[in-house]
């Protein structure tokens, strides 16, 4: 008797039991199958590479995704520097736009060829689960950038460069310092490639900024990308042909307001794709230059140049509690939105302001309607179509001409030795177009094309404060639903710093903070003279975000002299290695495919590879008749699978 192979002779079986039953037909359908992955064997590194198809195209002809992870694991009780990883994969795939994910979005990427893509960080936390930033240098006086003036706001990126660019200017210069280096980054003023409009609001997320532009010949206008790592261009979003204004960053996504009345949001981690579900309508057109918007956790406050004044719930996209599609009307000409604060510095209502005009103010839902004439000398000589303020602690800072503040805490203009007695800065500042701050500077660069620091408690120029900021998100750091990665906060440390009283600081004061209510969870606490480290295992882990603060007092720049800056970290604990990710597309023409992607170390060389098969191809079938002996009739008939990768 002819020897049959197992399958066969079990789909065979199969048959003559289904038929016995009355079933007389039956598939059996092609499954897609996983290599399991590859663990490399290493004391410092571990390696794993998993793929998973998505679904079939019809037919077995067009295309198919193919969803790649990497699990990484690194055995490392100290922090590294310049760790790279790479991946190639087996050619007809593509790079699908948008979908590469880093773990804290602390690594860049880049593309060496069309079938491979690098992973590199410059800095990377002990075990890679968390985040640092080196203590930046105080900038010892105006920074002057050539190539011209007419800048508007600066922004600040997760690695400490205070970067921004010209305004109103066909391919307008992109300007950058280096706060850990105390220069201008190599190659700045660089050329953004677009033109900008009036008030180019810039925006950072992570290292990208993020910036409005608007072409003088065609009237329409994107939202710009501009990467600080590789000092590129990283993409733009729709065209935006409504006109629109400022532009704000909530909940890792950036909004803006159109003439239209609407509010529209895309989406950084898409390719700055239009977010679903929008723009929504608020009822507050936008007037070109003359507008506000402020994001409260899930509440974003638009205001427009006639006073209209709205507020939209992004949780939902609809008004907020106590808001309606009726905007509240105010003061023509008030076109300045900024938060009222409590001593703590917690936000309890919104205000808007024009040209020395007087504040009127509202609680959070709008109700309690209060004017403020007091502050009207804020705004006195400003240029208010011009301004993009910022808020610090209890303080509110205006920019436009020179820089103001308000003290909500004494509830009164600023007083100290670099305010007089309108509460604006005697310094000469050069037009302030705009204000940004990190936790113990105040920056600005307008008409004069300088970079200005600012002490934000006594006004005074330059800023003598070493400061650093690190934003530490647990689920940014997995490829997995929010919340589902068993993890506990561990702690904040100091690294390559002498912690002598009088050596290289008088003070470090370091603050965390959870930012979902800007509740303090950790400090201040006075770090010289410590062990360098704050324990943070009793925060809940229910807690996913955390951010550290750090101001501190530099002896002179003696931290800084043996080319090593000193560092801040802040890490977490799991047992779940951090994840890579990205996906590729595959073009299918009806026959299977088998597709290999092998990733690399290259700080304990070693790799990991995954193949997923058995890709494209709709299930095939073709049909045995099955007889019994005393019949001449058919009682069955059983479809099976073609493989056709043989």
């Amino acid at each position: 008797m002819k020897r049959i192979r197992s399958f066969s002779s079990l789909v065979v079986l199969l048959g003559f039991v289904m038929s016995s039953l009355g079933i007389v037909n039956f598939t059996v359908t092609q499954s897609t199958s996983f290599a399991a992955p590859q663990t490399g064997a290493s004391a410092t590194e571990a390696v794993g590479k998993t793929g998973v198809a998505g679904a079939r195209p019809t037919g077995g002809n067009g295309s198919q995704t193919i969803n790649w992870t990497i699990d990484y694991g690194l055995n490392s009780a100290t922090a590294l520097a310049n760790i790279s990883l790479n991946d190639t994969w087996s050619t007809g795939q593509t790079l699908v736009a948008g979908s590469v994910h880093t773990p804290g979005g602390n690594w860049t990427y880049s593309r060496p060829n069309s079938t491979s893509i690098k992973f590199t960080s410059a800095l990377v936390a002990p075990n890679a689960k968390g985040a640092g930033i080196p203590l930046s240098i105080p900038l010892t006086g105006p920074i002057n950038f050539t190539g011209g003036g007419d800048g508007f706001n600066p922004t600040i990126t997760a690695s400490g460069k205070i970067v921004g660019i010209n305004h109103h200017t066909s391919n307008a210069g992109i300007w950058c310092y280096d706060m850990t280096t105390n220069a201008v980054c190599p190659g700045y003023k660089m050329s953004s490639g677009f033109n900008t409009a009036l008030d180019p609001i810039a925006r950072a997320i992570g290292n990208k900024i993020y910036i409005v532009g608007s072409d003088v010949v065609t009237s329409t206008s994107n939202i710009y990308c501009w990467d600080t790592d590789s000092d590129s261009l990283c993409g733009s979003s729709p065209h935006l042909d409504n006109g629109f204004d400022r532009l704000e960053v909530a909940n890792g996504k950036l909004y803006t307001l159109v003439n239209t009345g609407q509010v529209d949001c895309f989406d950084p981690s898409n390719d700055l794709a239009r977010c679903s579900g929008y723009p929504v309508q608020v009822n507050v057109p936008a007037i070109t230059g003359s507008n506000g918007i402020l994001p409260v956790g899930n509440s974003l406050y638009v205001l427009n140049g006639n006073g209209k004044l709205n507020c939209l719930n992004l949780a939902t996209r609809g008004f907020c509690s106590g808001w309606s599609s009726t905007p509240l009307s105010g003061v023509s000409g008030e076109d300045i939105l900024f938060p009222r604060l409590n001593a703590g510095g917690s936000i309890t209502g919104i205000c808007q302001i024009g040209g020395g005009t007087p504040a009127n103010c509202y609680d959070l839902d709008g109700s309690n309607p209060t004017s403020n004439s007091a502050m009207s000398v804020l705004t006195t000589g400003t240029l208010s179509d011009l301004n993009d303020g910022t808020y610090y602690g209890s303080r509110v800072y205006f920019g436009g001409g020179s820089v103001s503040c308000w003290n909500w805490a004494t509830n009164a203009v600023c007083a100290g030795a670099g305010f007089d007695s309108s509460g604006h800065t005697t310094a000469q500042l050069g037009s302030a177009y705009g204000i940004t701050h990190d936790p113990g500077c105040l920056y600005t660069f307008g008409h004069a094309g300088s970079l200005y620091s600012l002490d934000p408690t006594t006004g005074e120029t330059p800023c003598g404060n070493s400061t650093g900021t690190v934003t530490v998100n647990i689920d940014d750091y997995y490829n997995a639903v929010p919340g589902s990665i068993a993890a506990n906060w561990d702690k904040v440390s100091l690294t390559d710093v002498n912690l002598t009283a009088g050596a290289e600081f008088n003070s470090i004061i370091v603050k965390v903070i959870n930012p979902a209510n800007n509740s303090v969870v950790a400090g201040p606490t006075e770090m010289i003279g410590s062990a360098g480290e704050i324990d943070l295992s009793g925060v809940s882990s229910s807690i996913r975000t955390l951010q550290l603060q750090v101001v501190a007092k530099p002896v002179g720049t003696t931290a800084w002299q043996d080319n090593i800056n000193p560092k801040i970290w802040l890490t977490f604990i799991s047992t779940t290695p951090v994840q890579f990710s990205y996906k590729t597309t595959i073009m299918c023409a009806g026959l299977s495919q088998n597709h290999t992607n092998t990733i690399s170390t290259l700080l304990d060389p070693h790799s990991s590879k995954a193949t997923v098969s058995n890709l494209c191809a709709s299930p095939a079938t073709t049909k045995i008749r099955a007889y019994f002996p005393m019949a001449v009739r058919v009682v069955g008939e059983i479809n099976i699978p073609l493989d056709q990768s043989r």
